[in-house]
C-alpha cells in the first residue's frame, strides 16, 4: 500500500489521521484492510494523481467518502445538472465494487447544486425494499472532476431473503406494546399508527460491523394532549418479531441542541473535513 495517502478514520479511531501503513499495523477493521489491499483501490490510484483521503464507515464496511484532488472526467461536455448526473450515475456503475454496492439498486434522492459542485445522493434499495440509512454519494465539480464519491451501503448478497415470517399486524402490535411500556407515557397518548412497511434495517452509526436484517418500520405516536410523549418509528424484526430499535421523530432541542443526534434518522455524508 502507498504511504502518502492519509486516511480519516473517524468512525473507527475517534478522528485520528493515519497513513495506510499505520492503519495496517492497527488492524482495526478487516474490511478496511481488504479495501486498501484490493484491486479497486489500486485502480483508482492508477487512474488519478493521488491525494485521496478516505472516511470509513465501520457499520457497513464501506468507504463513506473519498475526496482529495479528484478524478478528471474525460468526456465532460458542459457544466449542467444533467451532464453531472450522467457522470455520477456512470461512476456508480464503474466503481460499484470499490464502493461495496453489491446487488442493490441506488435511486437518486437528491441532485442539486451545492457551491461549485453538483451534489447527488442515491438511496439504497434491494428488491424494491428501502435500505434504511443505505446510500451512495457523488459530487461533481463544475470544472468537470469527481470531487467526492462514497457509500454508506449495506453489503447485501443477491440471495438475501426478503420473505417475512411475521405479519405487518403482528409487528404493529409489538411496536404498540413497546410504546405502552415507555416510561412517562401520557395517559391520553395517541394509539393509532400508520401501516408498517417492510424494509432492510441496520444501525449505520454503529462503531462495529453490523448485519442488516429484514424488518418492519412501524410508525408510532405516543404524544398526549400536552404535546409530551414519544413519536417515531420502531423497527421490528420481520422474522423473529424482536423490537430492534426506536427512532424519534420529535425535535426536542433547546438552546444547546445537539442537532446531529436529533436528526440522526437520515445520516449525511457532509462536507469533507
Amino acid at each position: 500500500m502507498q504511504s502518502n495517502f492519509p486516511l480519516s478514520l473517524s468512525a473507527l479511531l475517534a478522528g485520528a489521521l493515519l497513513a495506510p501503513s499505520a492503519f495496517a499495523q492497527k488492524s482495526v477493521d478487516p474490511a478496511a484492510e481488504a479495501f486498501f489491499a484490493g484491486p479497486a483501490w489500486a485502480a483508482l490510484l492508477a487512474t488519478t494523481d493521488g491525494g485521496w483521503h478516505v472516511d470509513w464507515n465501520a457499520a457497513t464496511g464501506t468507504p463513506r467518502a473519498l475526496y482529495g484532488r479528484g478524478l478528471p472526467l474525460a468526456d465532460w461536455r458542459e457544466n449542467s445538472l444533467a451532464e453531472a448526473r450522467r457522470h455520477a450515475s456512470a461512476l456508480l456503475a464503474e466503481r460499484a465494487d470499490m464502493l461495496g454496492l453489491g446487488a442493490s439498486d441506488f435511486r437518486e434522492a437528491i441532485g442539486a447544486r451545492m457551491g461549485r459542485t453538483w451534489s447527488f445522493v442515491f438511496d439504497q434499495y434491494f428488491r424494491g425494499l428501502p435500505c434504511i440509512g443505505g446510500r451512495a454519494d457523488v459530487r461533481v465539480s463544475m470544472a468537470g472532476r469527481i470531487a467526492m464519491l462514497g457509500s454508506t451501503a449495506w453489503r447485501l448478497a443477491a440471495d438475501f431473503d426478503v420473505t417475512p415470517t411475521q405479519t405487518p399486524e403482528a409487528a404493529r402490535l409489538i411496536a404498540l406494546q413497546a410504546l405502552l411500556e415507555t416510561p412517562g407515557l401520557p395517559t391520553d397518548a395517541k394509539r393509532s399508527v400508520e401501516p408498517p412497511r417492510l424494509v432492510i434495517w441496520g444501525d449505520v452509526h454503529a462503531a462495529t460491523r453490523q448485519t442488516p436484517v429484514l424488518a418492519y418500520e412501524v410508525p408510532v405516536d405516543g404524544i398526549g394532549a400536552g404535546g409530551k410523549g414519544p413519536k417515531g418509528r420502531y423497527y421490528i424484526d420481520a422474522r423473529t418479531g424482536a423490537a430492534l430499535h426506536f427512532v424519534s421523530d420529535k425535535h426536542e432541542c433547546g438552546a444547546h441542541c445537539d442537532h446531529a443526534s436529533a436528526l440522526a434518522v437520515r445520516p449525511t455524508a457532509g462536507d469533507p473535513p
